[in-house]
């Protein structure tokens, strides 16, 4: 472990590019990573995420042996969920992108039981489909409660 460590290091300040973006992403003096790194307290793992997440190819080769094995990137994830057999259609559906905490919202009425459906990320068919009226939608959006992107509701 501690040779892969070592030879991880050391392949990464033969990289300038490489090197300045791993000084950067830790915010790292600038003195040699081999006595930098200790000092800032980062082990192997912390290595291995920051080389990902820096994502060049030389950072993955890098990435991958330190862990044993290589870093290999699948395909985009799809869309994989369906309702009554159906594939959503996402493109063009309004989506949620803020949703308030200090709603003050009347018990029993049909908002207040719908309205932690409201969550950030979700689209228009995605809260009808959870029994949120589109009623619901336009009120909560007309009083600020909810931030919406794209077409009208």
């Amino acid at each position: 472990m501690l040779r892969r460590h070592l030879a991880a290091i050391a392949a990464i300040s033969r990289t300038p590019a490489l090197d300045y973006r791993v000084r950067r992403y830790f915010s790292l003096s600038s003195r040699p990573l081999i006595v930098a790194c200790p000092q800032a307290g980062l082990s192997q793992a912390d290595l291995v995420l920051a080389l990902v997440r820096i994502g060049t190819p030389r950072a993955r080769h890098i990435a991958g042996s330190l862990m044993g094995k290589p870093i290999t990137i699948g395909p985009s994830c799809k869309l994989t969920w369906a309702y009554n057999k159906q594939t959503p259609s996402i493109g063009t559906q309004p989506v949620v992108t803020w949703v308030s905490n200090e709603v003050v919202l009347r018990r029993g009425t049909r908002l207040a039981l719908t309205y932690p459906e409201f969550r950030c990320g979700r689209t228009l068919q995605q809260l009808t489909m959870r029994g949120v009226s589109r009623g619901d939608i336009r009120r909560a959006v007309r009083r600020g409660w909810v931030h919406m992107t794209g077409a009208k509701v």
